[in-house]
């Protein structure tokens, strides 16, 4: 794995150092041309483009990051909302047991801005497993827009399930969230299953993932304190589910690489954290404390050493 922290003037910067990043440091194709940065990890299979988009909602219009997934006839994106500072940004990535990349933007003191891209450690031997997902939570400092919870279906956390696909307020444009490639021609429906609740306008065949800290399998994590066991704070793998058939069972497609869930209650956004002879870097999914604007104590942790 790799890791790298710097202070952006804009994402423009952000976009030239993740293109040095993933070509020196995790050997991937890319190239920066035009504002629109392209990563392929793995040759012939999915191409990945970061670029700035502006507009979140119609009471914003400030800068976004957006990440894009084309593989074959599919083609989405998702926003890493509300990107109106650039104080610190840090890159993380690695190639095994899959490729791997999260970039972390500190847009104001204590908020954190989230973005990943890469591929499933996949259960079973099916095909892709390409993945992108970013946190859109509709609110900043800097807009003075009403305040959505963070489990809201209207707001939107790494990898979960919980969220409305189509828009119910003037916050979330429709079909903005990640989502993962599902290569199996024998399931007869969609290789492409979203991050998100029924919603308006979703396919109503399409397979729906989940798997993140809003959604029912994670919840437990919510829960402040160490693991008895261990006098250790829980760091879990982030499993990543299917409903593909549209029938309520949830199918498990795999392990998101590099990334832990964790209760983020006895930490401080930042701190660096040895688990399992490990290093991880704890950050939460947007902002620890300040009320009302907060994700309380849902986090991630990300493999540094």
């Amino acid at each position: 794995m790799a890791h790298y922290s710097f202070s952006p003037t804009d994402i423009g910067e952000i976009l030239a150092q993740t293109a040095n990043f993933v070509q020196t440091e995790l050997g991937w194709t890319a190239s920066l041309s035009g504002g629109v940065l392209s990563i392929t990890p793995k040759a012939g299979e999915a191409e990945f483009r970061l670029s700035q988009s502006t507009g979140f909602s119609p009471g914003y219009t400030g800068p976004n990051l957006r990440f894009r997934l084309i593989q074959d006839n599919q083609d989405f994106h998702s926003d890493v909302s509300h990107v109106d500072g650039t104080a610190l940004c840090w890159l993380y990535g690695g190639n095994t047991p899959e490729p791997w990349l999260l970039v972390a933007i500190m847009t104001e003191p204590g908020v954190y801005r989230l973005g990943y891209l890469g591929y499933l450690e996949r259960y079973g031997a099916w095909a892709s497993g390409a993945i992108i997902d970013t946190v859109n939570f509709g609110h900043s400092s800097a807009t003075g827009r009403p305040v959505l919870a963070w489990d809201n279906i209207d707001s939107h956390m790494l990898f979960s399930g919980n969220t409305r696909f189509g828009p119910s307020t003037a916050f979330r444009p429709s079909g903005n969230l990640g989502g993962v490639i599902i290569q199996n021609a024998g399931l007869g429906n969609s290789p492409l299953a979203r991050f998100c609740t029924t919603g308006n306008n979703y396919p109503a065949d399409a397979p729906r993932a989940g798997g993140g800290a809003v959604d029912s399998y994670a919840r437990r994590l919510r829960d402040p304190g160490v693991n008895p066991l261990s006098g250790e704070a829980a760091l879990a793998p982030i499993t990543l589910f299917a409903d593909m058939l549209r029938n309520s069972t949830w199918t498990p497609l795999g392990r998101v690489p590099g990334l832990r869930l964790v209760n983020i209650a006895n930490f401080d956004p930042g701190e660096r954290y040895s688990y399992a002879g490990k290093a991880w870097r704890i950050f939460p999914l947007c902002r620890k404390s300040g009320d009302p604007f907060n994700t309380g104590n849902q986090g991630i942790a990300v493999l540094e050493e």
